[in-house]
């Protein structure tokens, strides 16, 4: 009976690795080998899975006909054990895939409003999701996690006011660019040329949060509060400009 579990190990083994190359496709298709790298292929792994666990169930059979219910005990207790350490493995993955998704979205959210630190963010963000995982995981075993539990709410807590605070230091710039660009719509237009400090030239585009003009230099971008803060000179129409 071993013997036979042996080899219909083997032939399992063989059948997934056949279909290996299908399986890896699919894994990088979904765009999971970007995320997650292993150090083997996956279907490497699955054949690996297959063929213990098939040889641990004909070897349990395999000790309850040779009459040994020490041996038979405790592989049965191993077998029926592995599906939990199997559903926790799949839950530190799925940890590690939406780990991975959440500092992504983390670092370009924050770069976008112009928050400093974005990596950091984004790597605490990243850390915490990584944590969430493995307790879970370990509960799934049946393992007392509950101080673990207690520090990671304050942890996330803290994250979050980090967070907030950093995202209202960040955007107060943006929404004060937006203010200005309202006042600045109305003494200016396109195509008029204007002083404000020391720079000098004609407006090519007024946009949500900053004004670009055209100057001898080139293109500048002065943000739309800086003709809140200083004094601007409008010294005549552009002649290119049709109104």
């Amino acid at each position: 009976m071993l013997l036979v579990g042996i080899g219909l190990a083997w032939v399992l083994r063989w059948l997934i690795l056949r279909l290996g190359s299908g399986i890896d496709r699919l894994y990088h298709r979904f765009g999971l080998g970007s995320n997650l790298s292993l150090r083997w292929p996956v279907s490497r792994i699955i054949s690996g899975i297959v063929f213990w666990l098939t040889i641990l169930f004909f070897a349990a059979a395999a000790a309850e006909v040779l009459s040994l219910p020490g041996l038979t005990e405790w592989l049965n207790k191993l077998i029926a054990f592995l599906p939990a350490v199997l559903v926790t493995l799949l839950i530190i993955v799925v940890g590690i895939l939406l780990g991975d998704y959440v500092r992504d979205y983390v670092r370009v959210s924050a770069a976008s409003i112009g928050l400093e630190q974005t990596e950091l963010l984004a790597a605490l963000a990243r850390l915490i999701i990584l944590i969430i995982a493995v307790i879970l995981a370990f509960q799934h075993l049946g393992l007392d996690v509950g101080v673990v539990e207690q520090i990671m709410v304050i942890a996330v807590a803290a994250f979050f006011a980090a967070i907030a605070l950093s995202f209202g230091l960040g955007a107060s710039l943006t929404v004060t660019n937006i203010i200005s660009t309202h006042y600045v719509r109305k003494l200016y237009r396109i195509g008029q040329r204007i002083r404000i400090n020391d720079t000098e030239g004609s407006i090519l585009e007024i946009t949500p949060t900053a004004v670009i003009l055209d100057t001898a230099e080139g293109r500048i971008v002065i943000p739309s509060k800086s003709f809140n803060e200083n004094a601007s000179i409008l010294l005549d129409e552009d002649t290119n400009d049709e109104t």
